[in-house]
C-alpha cells in the first residue's frame, strides 16, 4: 500500500559497519551520471550501502523515497514534491504547483516540476529504494527531471530488473549498473564488522562464507542473544540454512527480540513512534516510554529524529511486523492496531489511520475518517481504499450508509463499470438504509439515497430529494462551534464533514442535477452561492472553488448566455490558477465552457486543442454529454468524416453505461440529427429523430425535438414545415433558452425567406428580415452573434446588406467562409517567446506568467508584443487559435 515519504534517510543500527569501498563505488558513479541503478537481491546490502553513502555524501541533499507496487504515478510525484520541499526546505513548492489533491497529468507537471527545480537551481539526489515497483509513468518522471535539470540526479535501488526498468532507465545509463557482485563483503571487510561488534572468527574460512551485510547483522544478533563472543563455522553453517528458509528480515528480526520480544514485535507493527504512542501501546507512562526509545536507541534498532519521532532500522521494522503477525495473539494485534489507527487519526494521517483500523476491524473509525477525508483516501490510494470499502460489513453500512455511497462512487470511476453491476450494488446500499431513522441518521439516509438516484440516472426522483435534503444539511454549516463540540460523538463527526465539505458538494450536486434536466435557471441560482474566492486567505488555490466556478461557466455557455460566461471565465482566469488546472477534474467545467465561447468566436482549433486537455475524462464522468455535443458542433469547422457514425457509437455504447439525463438523452439524439443533416445523410437524420421522440417524457423542458423537426425540414428543403414549426413554438412556447429562440428565429428566417422567393402568396422577405433583426439582437445581447452564420452565406449576405449593412464584423466573417481558409505559414519564434505563449494557453496574466517563467513583467511584455507582432495578430485569443491551426501549440502544451 503506498506510504508516505519518510523525508530521511533510513535509520542504520550500529552493527552495519560504513564500507568505504562501496561509499566510493557509489560516490565516483553519482558524480559522473545523473542517473544510477544499483540493483542486488534482497539482503545483499544496497539499502545499508546507500545510506552510508548518504552520510559521506557532501555535493549536496539527499531526499530518499520508497517505492511501492500499489502507487500511481501522481502518488510518486507528490511523495517526490513533499520530500523535495522538506529536504531543501524549499517552501512554497507544493503550493506553486497547486497544491497535491488535484491529480493532473504527469506529462505537462513533470515539466513544471523542472521548470520549478531549475529557476530555484537545485542539487539534490533523489535515491529511491525498491525502484522495481515504479510504474512505467514514474518512470517516465524521473527521465524527464534528469534530462532538464542538470542539478538534480538519482540513485535508485532495485532488487531485480523490473521490466520497465529496462525498458526506461537502463538504455539511459551512462555508466556501468552497480550490482550485488560488487556489494558482496570481502574477507577484510567481514573481519572489519565482526571486530567492531566485539567479535572474534577461528578461520579464514569462515570469513570467506560471510558475504552479505544482513548475514553479518544476523551473526552479531545471535552473539548477543547468545551471549557469546566467537563466531564459529558451526554458528555461521546454521544461521546460513536459517536464512534458507526465512527471509533476511526475518532472521535479522528474530535475532533482535533481546529479553522482552512482544514489547519489540508490539511497537514493530508502527515503524515510527512516539513516547505517547509507544505508552499506549505498552501501557505504560510516558516518561517510561522515553526510557524504552532511549534504550531501543543504545541497541542500534532505529534512531531518533528531531521531531522526538522514533524511526525503527529499515530492515528490521518489516521482519518484526512478519513475526507480530505470527505470535501475538489475535486479540494483541487488534488492540494494537487500534491503538496505532486512533494514534494517526489523531495526528491527521487518513490514510495510515483508515490501514491501522482495518487491520484492527475498526470500522466506526474507517467510516469517520472516510466521510472526513474521502477525497485524500481517493488520491493517495484508490485501489487499495476501494477494497477496503468492499470488505466494509452490512451491519456497519446500515449505520453508515454514506459508505455504501463511496463504494458506488469508486466504481462507476472504474471505465469497464456497466449500469447493471451499479445497479446491483445501489440496491445493496439502499437496502441498508434506515429509512425509519431521524434527526441526522435521517439526514444521512436521505443524502445516501439523493446521490445513489443520481448516479443511476434518475435526475427527476434526485431532484426531488435533494430539495428536502439541501437546506436540512446547509443548517448544520451555520451551527456554533459550542453546539457541535456538545454532540455525542456519533454526530459530531457528521456535522463537522457537513461543515468542511458536504454541503458545498451537495450544492454541486444539486446544481448538475438542474442542469441536467435542462432547468438552466435554477442551476444558477444554486451554483451562485458558492462561487467563492479560488485562493484563501493563506494563498492555498482551492480545487472545489473552482469546480462551482467552472459549473456556472458551463451552465450559462449551455443556455447560451456567452457574454456571462465569458464574464465567469475572466473571473476564473484573474487568479493565479496551478498548473494543470485546465486538465484536471475540477477544472474540466471550465474548460468546456471555454471551448463553447472559442467555438462562438469562430476559434474552432482553440475549442479543439480546450476539449483535448480533458479527453481524458470523457469516458468516466458525467459531463461527457457536453464534450460530445461540442465535439459534433466543432466538426462542422473541419468537414470531419465519420462525425454521424462516430455520434451514432457513442450514444449506443453509453447505454450500458452510467447514464445521463432523459433531458440530456434527448438533446443528444437533436445533435445528432443536426449534424447528420448537415453532412447530407438525412436518412440518418431522421432516424435520430425518432429515436429522440421515442425517448421523450412528459415534462420535458426546452423545445430541443421541435427544433430538430423544424431543423430537419430546413434541409430536406420542406419550407412550410420548417415555418409552421418554428412560428408556432415562438408563439406559444415560454421559458426557452436563448440558444434555442435565436435557432427557432434564424430557422423560420430561411424558411420565409425560401417560400418568398418561391412566390409563395402567404410568405415575406419582410418578415423574414424581421425574424433575422430579433435573432441578431437577442445573440448581440447573449455575445454570440456569429450564431447568425448557420444561415448560407449567400442567402446570409443578402440579409446583412438590407437588414445590417453595418455589420462589417458579419461582412467578413461571411466572406472568410466564402473565401475559404488559406495555409498559413507557422511563423518563427525564438524559445523564449515559445515558452511565453505556451504559459499563454494556460493564463491571461502577464504577472502569473512572469511568475512562472521567473522573468518581470516588463519583459514577458516584451515577448507577447513581438509575438503578436510576427503572429500578425492583435489578442490573446486571436495568437492561440493560429497556433493552434500552425502547430505552434499542441493541446499537452
Amino acid at each position: 500500500m503506498p506510504i508516505s515519504p519518510s523525508f530521511h534517510v533510513p535509520a542504520m543500527a550500529s552493527d552495519v559497519v560504513p564500507r568505504p569501498r562501496i561509499t566510493s563505488l557509489i560516490t565516483n558513479t553519482v558524480r559522473n551520471a545523473q542517473l544510477t541503478l544499483l540493483v542486488t537481491p534482497p539482503g545483499g546490502g544496497k539499502t545499508s550501502a546507500a545510506a552510508h553513502w548518504a552520510a559521506a555524501w557532501q555535493d549536496s541533499p539527499v531526499a530518499w523515497l520508497n517505492a511501492d507496487a500499489a502507487s500511481s504515478g501522481w502518488e510518486f510525484f507528490t511523495d517526490l514534491v513533499a520530500e523535495l520541499e522538506e529536504v531543501l526546505q524549499l517552501a512554497g513548492l507544493g503550493k506553486a504547483l497547486g497544491g497535491l489533491t488535484e491529480a493532473r497529468p504527469l506529462r505537462r507537471m513533470s515539466s513544471v516540476l523542472a521548470r520549478e527545480l531549475r529557476n530555484r537551481r537545485v542539487g539534490v539526489v533523489v535515491v529511491i529504494d525498491h525502484s522495481e515497483a515504479l510504474t512505467d509513468e514514474s518512470l517516465k518522471l524521473v527521465r524527464t527531471l534528469t534530462a532538464q535539470v542538470s542539478g538534480l540526479r538519482f540513485l535508485l535501488l532495485a532488487t531485480y530488473l523490473s521490466e520497465n526498468l529496462q525498458l526506461q532507465i537502463v538504455p539511459e545509463l551512462q555508466g556501468d549498473i552497480i550490482g550485488s557482485r560488487q556489494l558482496l563483503l570481502t574477507p577484510t571487510e567481514a573481519r572489519t564488522a565482526l571486530a567492531a561488534a566485539g567479535l572474534t572468527q577461528v578461520h579464514q574460512s569462515v570469513l570467506e562464507t560471510v558475504t552479505t551485510p544482513i548475514m553479518v547483522r544476523a551473526l552479531i544478533r545471535h552473539a548477543q542473544r547468545q551471549g557469546q563472543r566467537l563466531v564459529t563455522s558451526e554458528t555461521v553453517h546454521s544461521l546460513k540454512e536459517e536464512l534458507a528458509v526465512q527471509s533476511m528480515r526475518r532472521v535479522l528480526a528474530e535475532n533482535s527480540l533481546g529479553n522482552d520480544p512482544q514489547a519489540l514485535l508490539l511497537l514493530g507493527l508502527a515503524p515510527a513512534l512516539d513516547a505517547q504512542l509507544i505508552a499506549a501501546l505498552l501501557e505504560i507512562t510516558v516518561p517510561a516510554a522515553d526510557a524504552v526509545i532511549a534504550e531501543m536507541e543504545q541497541f542500534g534498532l532505529g534512531t531518533r529524529d528531531e521531531h522526538g519521532v522514533f524511526r525503527l532500522d529499515a530492515v528490521l521494522s518489516p521482519g518484526l511486523r512478519e513475526l507480530a503477525q505470527e505470535r501475538l495473539e489475535p486479540a494483541q494485534l487488534r488492540r494494537a492496531h487500534q491503538v496505532i489507527a486512533g494514534w494517526h487519526a489523531e495526528h491527521q494521517h487518513p490514510w495510515e489511520a483508515v490501514q491501522h483500523a482495518y487491520r484492527a476491524f475498526d470500522w466506526d473509525l474507517i467510516a469517520r475518517q472516510a466521510l472526513l477525508h474521502f477525497n485524500e483516501l481517493q488520491a493517495i490510494g484508490r485501489e487499495d481504499f476501494s477494497q477496503i470499502l468492499d470488505s466494509v460489513p452490512s451491519a456497519v453500512v446500515r449505520k453508515y450508509p454514506f459508505v455504501g455511497w463511496f463504494r458506488m462512487v469508486m466504481l462507476a470511476e472504474r471505465p469497464d463499470v456497466t449500469l447493471t453491476a451499479l445497479r446491483t450494488v445501489g440496491e445493496e446500499v439502499l437496502s441498508q438504509v434506515d429509512t425509519s431513522a431521524s434527526d441526522f441518521g435521517r439526514v444521512v439516509s436521505q443524502t445516501v439515497t439523493f446521490a445513489h438516484h443520481r448516479l443511476l440516472g434518475n435526475f427527476e426522483l434526485a431532484d426531488q430529494l435533494a430539495s428536502e435534503v439541501l437546506p436540512q444539511i446547509e443548517k448544520l454549516r451555520v451551527v456554533s462551534s459550542a453546539w457541535v463540540d456538545e454532540l455525542p460523538e456519533d454526530h459530531r463527526f457528521l456535522v463537522e464533514a457537513a461543515r468542511s465539505w458536504v454541503a458545498t458538494a451537495m450544492r454541486q450536486y444539486s446544481a448538475s442535477t438542474k442542469l441536467f434536466l435542462g432547468d438552466h435557471r435554477a442551476a444558477l441560482s444554486l451554483i451562485e452561492p458558492i462561487v467563492v474566492p479560488l485562493v484563501d486567505s493563506d494563498g492555498t488555490f482551492q480545487w472545489r472553488a473552482l469546480y462551482s466556478a467552472g459549473l456556472k461557466a458551463l451552465i450559462l455557455a449551455t443556455a447560451g448566455n456567452i457574454a456571462a460566461t465569458r464574464e465567469v471565465l475572466s473571473w476564473i482566469g484573474s487568479f493565479e490558477l496551478p498548473p494543470g488546472w485546465n486538465e484536471s477534474y475540477s477544472g474540466a467545467p471550465a474548460c468546456i465552457a471555454s471551448a463553447a465561447v472559442a467555438l462562438v468566436d469562430r476559434r474552432p482549433e482553440t475549442a479543439r486543442a480546450e476539449l483535448e486537455r480533458i479527453k481524458q475524462f470523457q469516458g468516466d464522468t458525467e459531463l461527457w454529454v457536453f464534450i460530445l455535443d461540442l465535439r459534433s458542433r466543432i466538426a462542422s469547422y473541419f468537414h470531419e468524416t465519420g462525425m454521424v457514425s462516430y455520434i451514432a457509437t457513442e450514444l449506443h455504447t453509453r447505454r450500458s453505461a452510467p447514464p445521463t439525463s432523459r433531458y440530456m438523452q434527448v438533446h443528444l439524439q437533436t445533435r445528432a440529427v443536426a449534424t447528420a443533416a448537415a453532412a447530407g445523410a438525412l436518412d440518418s437524420a431522421r432516424k435520430h429523430l425518432e429515436r429522440g421522440w421515442d425517448l421523450d417524457y412528459p415534462g420535458r423542458p426546452g423545445v430541443a425535438l421541435e427544433r430538430a423537426e423544424a431543423v430537419l425540414a430546413l434541409y430536406e428543403k420542406d419550407w412550410e414545415k420548417a415555418r409552421r414549426i418554428s412560428r408556432q413554438i415562438l408563439e406559444t412556447y415560454q421559458g426557452m433558452t436563448p440558444r434555442e429562440e435565436i435557432s427557432l428565429r434564424l430557422c423560420w428566417t430561411q424558411a420565409e425567406a425560401a417560400l418568398a422567393g418561391a412566390g409563395s402568396a402567404d410568405a415575406s422577405q419582410s418578415v423574414a428580415g424581421e425574424q433575422f433583426l430579433a435573432a441578431l439582437a437577442l445573440a448581440d445581447e447573449c455575445g454570440s452573434p456569429s450564431d447568425v452564420l448557420i444561415i448560407p452565406p449567400e442567402r446570409l449576405l443578402a440579409l446583412l446588406r438590407e437588414r445590417a449593412p453595418h455589420r462589417a464584423d458579419l461582412f467578413a466573417a461571411v466572406e472568410e467562409r466564402l473565401s475559404g481558409s488559406s495555409d498559413v505559414a507557422a511563423p518563427e519564434l525564438s524559445e523564449a517567446e515559445l515558452r511565453v505563449l505556451a504559459e499563454l494557453a494556460h493564463s491571461e496574466s502577464r504577472a502569473v506568467i512572469a511568475h512562472r517563467l521567473h522573468l518581470s513583467e516588463n519583459t514577458v511584455k516584451t515577448h507577447l508584443r513581438r509575438i503578436y507582432r510576427k503572429m500578425d495578430v492583435h489578442s490573446r485569443t486571436e495568437a492561440l487559435e493560429l497556433a493552434y491551426a500552425v502547430g505552434l501549440l499542441a493541446p499537452e502544451d
